[in-house]
């Protein structure tokens, strides 16, 4: 019988993997990595990675990623432009849930609209 700690499981793959983390295409998943990604590495106006870039270290395909930026430009937090110095530039930072949550601490009437 093999022995079960040397079986690596991928975490969405994992039939033990919470319903909420499965439950995501993978262009949402990859949208959620980015959003936490800018909100850790990136300041406003800074240039992010190209598509090709982002698709080999993210090991997924570039419409993933390509997907993933447009909703994340429609959200307001990428701009695209194109030319000699274009590409995906950062327009805003995601809040943090951490964030979020003080906010929703100190002003607890503003939950019912945040949550909508």
């Amino acid at each position: 019988m093999p022995n079960d700690k040397n079986v690596p499981m991928k975490k969405e793959t994992s039939i033990f993997a919470p319903a909420a983390e499965t439950a995501f295409y993978y262009y949402e998943k990859t949208q959620n990595h980015i959003k936490k990604m800018i909100a850790e590495n990136y300041e406003i106006g800074q240039k992010l990675p190209s598509i090709i870039e982002l698709s080999q270290q993210l090991d997924l395909s570039p419409n993933t990623i390509r997907k993933a930026f447009h909703n994340l430009a429609k959200e307001g937090y990428l701009a695209f432009s194109r030319g000699r110095y274009g590409g995906t530039f950062v327009i805003d930072i995601p809040e943090t849930d951490e964030q979020t949550f003080k906010w929703l601490a100190v002003n607890p009437k503003y939950a019912e609209v945040y949550k909508n």
